[in-house]
């Protein structure tokens, strides 16, 4: 029987920038270019809201800065910052900011930073042919003693407009999400261009229009179930289509006995196949989320509870013998995200910096 290895990433920041809970960033133009001068937004009581005390009315009030650099074509990996503006203050919290780099207050919890009139290229002195792909972005107070980030704690990212049409989610601005009964889920999207719009849920038209860059609807979850919303823009016979998707599991899950000799962790059955098993006592609900199934929560990466209330277990099949696969389990109702501790590698968002000899 082949050996795989099952990888565990154990904590996310995903490249499209907002993979949480309401938008930390974002900017304007909403398709920004290396070559474009942008205004960036910052949301400080989004993310971790380590800065929320830094905005009025707190006379006089801190400033907030951004410690912010770039990810290119060169970078070893997606979390390799270059070409770094306003390096963190020296000691130990006790430096000085660049003023260069302060953020302004626009209204309320949101700040916003220019990048000092320059384009993106030029702010960030970018070599002539190198492509920034993802803005990289901490915020902070002047000695960096509070730290904006992600929920998780991970730095923000954005990523950079390419050639062609395009689309996006402005809200949601997550990918995938778990709902509840009753929750109204405004949608609004833009493409990158005037083009045909139309968006729908499982197929069934929302909104619409012949020649626009924007569209706006709104979905009520009025029964459990999985809602997938769709995006698409077509413009001279070119197509771009993005999907975010909310899934609202029952009540209750049908309790169904894992298969004999099954343990927690990772359970080889065949070459392409494993059960996971995961101890989470007293918890209502088990996901099992990776590269296996696109980190999507839906019916399929829901795990069965064991009936005994506190294991969880699910089959993964359709996989391919000696290759490696990241994943983590989200439990409700904490809405934690956890490793697996029997995986036999784990995995950090700095993990890119360890050689391949070591890893």
């Amino acid at each position: 029987m082949t050996q795989r290895t099952l990888l565990l990433l154990v904590c996310l920041s995903e490249l499209v920038s907002l993979e949480m809970d309401g938008h930390i960033i974002w900017t304007d133009p909403p398709f920004p270019t290396q070559n474009d001068h942008v205004t960036l937004y910052y949301d400080v009581a989004e993310g971790n809201g380590a800065l929320i005390d830094e905005v009025p009315p707190c006379p006089p009030c801190p400033f907030i800065y951004a410690h912010t650099g770039v990810i290119t074509s060169e970078s070893a990996c997606p979390w390799d910052w270059q070409y770094v503006q306003n390096p963190w203050p020296n000691g130990n919290n006790n430096g000085t900011a660049n003023n260069g780099n302060i953020l302004l207050p626009v209204e309320g919890t949101i700040h916003s930073f220019d990048f000092g009139g320059l384009t993106l290229a030029e702010y960030y002195d970018i070599p002539e042919g190198l492509d920034i792909l993802d803005l990289a972005f901490v915020f902070r107070n002047a000695n960096g003693s509070e730290v904006g980030k992600t929920e998780d704690g991970g730095d923000i990212f954005y990523t950079l407009s390419g050639a062609g049409l395009e689309t996006k989610f402005i809200t949601p601005s997550v990918t995938t999400q778990i709902g509840n009964i009753g929750d109204v889920v405004e949608i609004n999207c833009a493409s990158s261009a005037n083009a045909s719009l139309s968006l729908s849920v499982n197929g069934v038209a929302l909104n619409s229009s012949l020649d626009s860059n924007s569209l706006s609807s709104s979905v009520s979850i009025d029964s459990a179930g999985f809602y997938v919303v769709e995006f698409t823009a077509e413009l001279n016979g070119v197509m771009s289509t993005s999907q975010t998707s909310v899934y609202v599991p029952g009540e209750t899950v049908d309790a169904i006995q894992a298969p004999d000799g099954i343990v927690d962790g990772i359970n080889q059955i065949n070459d392409s196949t494993v059960i996971l098993q995961w101890t989470a006592p007293y918890k209502d609900k088990v996901f099992a989320v990776g590269d296996f199934n696109n980190w999507l929560y839906s019916p399929s990466s829901l795990m069965h509870p064991a009936g005994d209330g506190e294991t969880f277990w699910i089959e993964i099949s359709g996989l391919e013998a000696d290759s490696s696969y990241r994943y983590q389990y989200h439990v409700l109702p904490d809405e934690i995200k956890v490793a697996d501790a029997y995986a036999e590698t784990i995995l950090f968002r700095e993990d890119c910096g360890i050689s391949a000899t070591t890893f």
